[in-house]
């Protein structure tokens, strides 16, 4: 298990040192995020299978348990659909110049490409605060490994807003972006920034 483990670390540290578009910084957030709910989850089954914890807490850590799981399994999917909506955006640039749909298929795909990444990072202001909530109820001997889940998803929320940001930069729809920047500010202020 350890050996299967540390390879696919491996590995993945390496798609993100290629030279290549993608993996990015928005497909690093969805990974760390994934990671994040991952701690939580282990920290949340381990509690709850603890002899110290009554019946009530082993009820509100399995439900935790579950939605982290959850709650991983839609990073990792948000973390594909990140690559790909970026993949989407150079593909466009590499348009002719000549072309008339060239300008406004940049502008479409620049959309998703910073849809994607708030919608990373609204998941993991929503993971964090389930993080936050589940700290108090983790055994002390796990209650590192929760903050450890909540400061991952931190900083998966503002990685995710970075790239959000560079999305936003570079299109030109005022309305459009408007409506993603309001959603954007949102989730600064549910990380208290």
């Amino acid at each position: 298990m350890a050996q299967d483990w540390e390879q696919a670390a491996q590995a993945l540290v390496e798609a993100f040192a290629s030279t290549e578009p993608t993996p990015g910084g928005g497909s690093a957030a969805g990974v760390v995020a994934a990671i994040g709910c991952s701690l939580g989850r282990m920290a949340s089954g381990i509690s709850m299978r603890s002899k110290k914890a009554d019946e009530t807490a082993k009820a509100v850590l399995g439900e935790a348990h579950a939605a982290f799981q959850r709650m991983g399994e839609r990073f990792l999917q948000l973390t594909r659909e990140d690559a790909r909506a970026f993949d989407s955006v150079m593909e466009a640039y590499r348009l002719p110049k000549e072309d008339p749909s060239r300008g406004g298929k940049i502008q479409e795909r620049l959309f998703s490409a910073a849809a994607v990444p708030l919608q990373t990072a609204e998941a993991a202001v929503q993971a964090l605060l389930s993080a936050r909530e589940m700290r108090p109820r983790t055994l002390g001997s796990v209650s590192s490994d929760m903050d450890c889940a909540a400061h991952l998803l931190e900083a998966a929320a503002r990685c995710a807003l970075t790239n959000v940001g560079i999305n936003l930069s570079l299109m030109k729809d005022d309305g459009r972006a408007k409506a993603l920047r309001e959603r954007a500010e949102a989730v600064r202020r549910g990380l208290g920034a």
